[in-house]
């Protein structure tokens, strides 16, 4: 069995952010060459892409915030914690030693505290918990996955997502806009074994809030995606990633992995990859690339994916960000 390491719990604990946009491996090696009895731990991106590179140092309940950190920073950030003290940051938060979630700094007119503005809720693990821990994983939700609850009670599954009327998410979503509910009763009764698809192929660079939960929070797109397939009697899922995005498909990878290595997966995970390209992202090309056709077109509609989808099954199709609400 692998071993994916975690970071919640640590007393003393280097996190250094390795996200697709900014290259932080330089210093998550300088990192860990100095270590000894501090764990460094990779994590994804916060998101906040002024603090980036961002490396965190964490000593019981308390975390400086070093952004643009160099490779010799981190360095010096390790070596402080060997000895007993916290580096010197641009921003210090006190919490709870036990946290799940990013503590942020409180707003002011810096960049340093870009985190400190609005509520974090789907991305409040990002640049905090390791990605592919499903230890990290479970302590955000008590202990229990998505789809484990979704496989003992599939109908209080359907019955949550409907009366909290959640709506899919981004232009790549089979319910943009509208309430996911319905196209899941539509999967659900149509003719054919229905499929899940979750589509993380977003070309749009300033659209990058998919990528950004495959590289930071792949294990909570995977579970929200695999209770979503208990829920409408799906036999598997297919996630579809952008072939110029290597981290985030690695990191799915490893997630998946990580999931099956944690539990009996009855229902597979695929991975395919698709084109660097802004069209391939709308949903019924998405599901012409995961086919394999070399020419990508828009299908007509009606009827759409959630009745006649992936290789003409009944597709459930939403972008991670849809997912991450479901889970």
């Amino acid at each position: 069995m692998a071993t994916y390491k975690g970071a919640i719990g640590d007393d003393s604990v280097v996190r250094v952010a390795v996200g697709g946009g900014h290259d932080g491996t330089d210093r998550l090696t300088a990192a860990e060459d100095a270590a000894e009895a501090v764990d460094v731990v990779a994590v994804g991106p916060t998101g906040a892409d002024a603090l980036a590179p961002l490396v965190l140092a964490t000593q019981n309940g308390e975390t400086a915030f070093l952004p643009g950190c160099t490779a010799e920073r981190a360095r010096a950030a390790v070596e402080a914690l060997e000895d007993g003290s916290l580096p010197e940051g641009e921003a210090t938060v006190e919490h709870d030693p036990e946290t799940t979630n990013l503590p942020t700094p409180p707003a002011k007119a810096d960049e340093s505290a870009a985190l400190g503005v609005g509520s974090r809720r789907v991305l409040a693990g990002c640049g905090w918990r390791a990605p592919t821990s499903v230890a990290d994983y479970r302590a955000a939700r008590d202990g229990d996955l998505a789809v484990e609850s979704a496989a003992a009670d599939p109908d209080a599954t359907r019955e949550r997502v409907r009366d909290a009327g959640l709506r899919g998410r981004g232009r790549g979503d089979g319910s943009t806009d509208v309430p996911i509910s319905d196209a899941w009763t539509t999967a659900r009764e149509a003719d054919g074994e229905p499929v899940v698809v979750v589509n993380g192929n977003e070309a749009d660079d300033h659209a990058r809030a998919d990528r950004l939960l495959l590289e930071s929070a792949p294990l909570a797109v995977l579970d929200a995606a695999l209770s979503t397939a208990h829920a409408i009697d799906a036999t598997d899922v297919v996630v579809y990633v952008n072939d110029a995005e290597t981290l985030a498909r690695r990191r799915v990878q490893e997630a998946a992995d990580a999931l099956a290595d944690d539990r009996d997966l009855d229902v597979p995970i695929g991975i395919v990859v698709g084109p660097d390209t802004y069209t391939a992202g709308e949903m019924t090309m998405a599901l012409e690339a995961i086919e394999g056709n070399d020419r990508l077109e828009a299908r007509r509609r009606p009827p759409g994916p959630a009745q006649y989808g992936l290789h003409g099954r009944p597709t459930v199709i939403h972008t991670p960000r849809t997912f991450a609400q479901v889970g």
